[in-house]
């Protein structure tokens, strides 16, 4: 998934997987917004034919769960990986908390509605964002998964820098320059709709009054 929400199609993962398989490749997978989709489906690299053996998966509780902060994922790979990334683990970082796991554990055997849930409240924020981008101008095509927005701010800005600091400075609304995504994303910031409805509101009557 790309900083516009890009998800992946089963088709295009397939094309990385023989990719991989053709020379003889390990693929490292972040995919922390597997559940945060909201067209398409998310397909894993790594439950594809003959990937398990050649993929490490990364995993979060960050996104799905609203876990942010907890600092708490989890690792799928097959061996030489894991046993490589224990090692890496034992000798880099420190222990995970009690309380965090046995809240990541809870989350997981817990019977909920809470993914269903909070990727529809989701959506509707997303919808929200993008009705108020294009209205003022700044066209934004519709993120199919994750929670963030990638408009073409040029109108404000060809230097995707000085748009983030005109629009922090005229309406007070904080953002990501698209450039430090790479080249491709010059011309664009991210905003974020992972926050309340009535901060979307109050971000888009800012920026109405402002820009």
């Amino acid at each position: 998934m790309n900083p516009s929400g890009v998800v992946f199609t089963r088709s295009e993962t397939e094309q990385v997987a023989q990719f991989a398989s053709d020379r003889d490749l390990i693929v490292i997978a972040d995919e922390a917004y597997e559940d945060i989709v909201y067209e398409g489906e998310h397909v894993s690299i790594g439950s594809l034919n003959g990937m398990f053996e050649r993929t490490i998966t990364s995993f979060t509780f960050s996104k799905s769960y609203a876990m942010t902060g907890w600092r708490i994922g989890y690792a799928v790979a097959a061996d030489p990986w894991m046993t490589g990334l224990r090692k890496t683990t034992l000798y880099s970082s420190n222990g995970v908390s009690t309380p965090t796991q046995w809240a990541a554990l809870a989350a997981f055997t817990t019977e909920s509605d809470f993914l269903a849930t909070s990727r529809a409240a989701y959506l509707e924020r997303r919808d929200l964002l993008l009705a108020g981008l294009n209205e003022l101008g700044l066209s934004c095509a519709p993120p199919a998964g994750a929670f963030y927005a990638f408009p073409d701010t040029s109108s404000i800005s060809a230097d995707s820098r000085a748009a983030t600091e005109s629009l922090l400075d005229r309406a007070k609304v904080a953002t990501v320059p698209g450039v430090v995504f790479g080249p491709h994303g010059e011309g664009h910031v991210r905003f974020s709709f992972s926050t309340s409805v009535e901060t979307i509101e109050a971000g888009l009557e800012s920026m109405r009054r402002n820009l």
